[in-house]
């Protein structure tokens, strides 16, 4: 039987490994600290922008935040990770998929590399379902005092495998905590791909019975 859900809270985060790695003199760092503050580019304020460095060749970390500290941007010599939590509704969702387009545009990693996709969401379970309830269904060893699931799924129109973890919130009585992790190639159309991603959770979410609403 399927029980319904609704997103209560959500965070999602892409991890980009850069083609190789960057010095901090790189022009190519250098480049990358000017597009973060562009309008044309992630549209940050300066002020929102720190350098942390350790070593003047590999040894640093660029870090952004924004969203009254609910976003974050950190670039290191190899990686760059952009990520958002606390969403709640369609409106953080949009801001969200902007952001995510805009950074996968502007940093392709090598041919063949795969980026991360990492997702958690607490959902609010319809009555008369509760997560205990729920998650009973996965107590099939004898003294589990706290069933929860974990899977690796695959679904149409997704590359890769998914691993999806289910298990009470500890933060919110009576809600479901859910975690996704993927990867995905470094080559799409990003304005159609990211808008997916959602989608992505929602359908894996249903291997177990589980349905996601729509966000409010």
């Amino acid at each position: 039987m399927m029980s319904s859900a609704q997103f209560h809270v959500f965070n999602l985060q892409i991890d980009t490994p850069l083609k190789r790695p960057r010095p901090l003199d790189h022009p190519d760092t250098r480049r990358f600290e000017e597009w973060l503050c562009d309008p044309e580019g992630f549209r940050l304020r300066p002020d929102q922008v720190r350098l942390k460095s350790w070593d003047q060749l590999f040894g640093y970390e660029i870090l952004a935040n924004f969203f009254g500290e609910n976003g974050f941007l950190l670039c290191t010599c190899d990686r760059v990770r952009v990520g958002v939590k606390n969403a709640r509704n369609a409106a953080d969702w949009e801001i969200i998929q902007n952001l995510f387009v805009r950074l996968l545009q502007h940093e392709s990693p090598a041919e063949g590399a795969m980026r991360t996709f990492s997702a958690s969401a607490h959902v609010r379970l319809e009555e008369p379902h509760t997560a205990e309830t729920f998650l009973e269904r996965f107590a099939v060893v004898p003294g589990v005092h706290r069933p929860a699931a974990l899977s690796y799924v695959k679904i149409a129109d997704w590359e890769k495998e998914i691993r999806i973890v289910i298990e009470p919130s500890n933060l919110f009585p009576q809600h479901l905590f859910l975690t996704w992790d993927s990867q995905f190639g470094g080559s799409q159309d990003w304005d159609t791909f990211v808008p997916s991603l959602l989608t992505v959770m929602e359908n894996s979410a249903r291997m177990f019975d589980l349905g996601l609403a729509p966000l409010p």
